[in-house]
């Protein structure tokens, strides 16, 4: 993280007005007819344009939304039924024994389910 400028130009106020009391007696303007002084000010002059720039950011990209949506006539299926696919022939002992017991029994998953337990009771 960047520091902040402004301390730095506030010290080189400080120190402006205190050679500016050393020179001329008076503290509640800057002496410029002290070398110092006008030194002083460049200096001073250059931290304030610092503080006082603008924050430098990166461009932002924009956002449209075909980054998120994909209308349904464009999509391709075929992609997420080959996915499907694979995610179909990673099932697991019991789903698959309870698939057969759907098949053969005809019934729904909750019974193939109730069908299963009564067999392993047995």
């Amino acid at each position: 993280m960047m520091k902040s400028p402004l301390p730095k130009h506030d010290a080189i106020m400080a120190e402006m007005q205190a050679k500016s009391k050393e020179s001329s007696g008076r503290d509640d303007a800057p002496d410029f007819s002290n070398a110092e002084v006008v030194e002083l000010k460049k200096d001073y002059d250059k931290a304030k344009a610092e503080h006082d720039s603008a924050a430098k950011m990166t461009e932002v990209q924009p956002i449209d939304a075909s980054a998120y949506f994909v209308a349904p006539d464009q999509m391709d299926y075929s992609d997420m039924i080959a996915a499907a696919g694979k995610m179909g022939a990673q099932k697991s002992k019991r789903a698959k024994e309870l698939d057969k017991i759907q098949e053969d029994t005809g019934s729904t998953r909750a019974g193939a389910r109730y069908r299963r337990r009564q067999n392993k009771k047995k």
